[in-house]
């Protein structure tokens, strides 16, 4: 439960951070939470870690879109930045960056793709729900 809870905290945070509301990180918060929520409970699945991203991506995206959709005043790019952070590949950047400053070329090729592997993955999840919104729903919702 601790995992979850800095999860959604962390989430919160970041939502703030890059420009959210009050009311922004309360939903991050919450999204956050859940995001952990499912990654933790699909973490003993034989399912591949980018399909698991991207399904994580697309449920935050989705949940993004409910209060907005219901007439709330938020700003549903901050709740959606705020929300994946914790998925962002940060240490496998920084460990590639590392690996190739030490001459370690193999190793530091092979964090580097991890890490794009993962932006994509986020990227694709998170344009997947946006992309229906915006067809079904037409300008309410971009």
């Amino acid at each position: 439960y601790l995992q979850y809870f800095f999860c959604g905290l962390g989430s919160a945070g970041f939502c703030f951070l890059f420009g959210g509301g009050i009311l922004d990180s309360i939903f991050a918060f919450f999204i956050g939470y859940l995001e952990q929520i499912f990654l933790l409970r699909n973490s003993h699945n034989k399912m591949a870690r980018f399909i698991k991203i991207i399904f994580a991506s697309i449920m935050v995206s989705a949940l993004s879109l409910i209060p907005s959709a219901i007439g709330l005043p938020v700003m549903r790019d901050k709740m959606v930045i705020g929300a994946i952070m914790p998925l962002v590949p940060g240490i496998a950047f920084t460990t590639a960056i590392r690996d190739f400053y030490n001459g370690d070329y193999l190793s530091g090729s092979i964090h580097l793709i991890d890490a794009l592997l993962t932006a994509v993955s986020i990227a694709l999840g998170v344009c997947i729900p946006l992309g229906i919104a915006g067809y079904l729903g037409g300008g309410i919702f971009l």
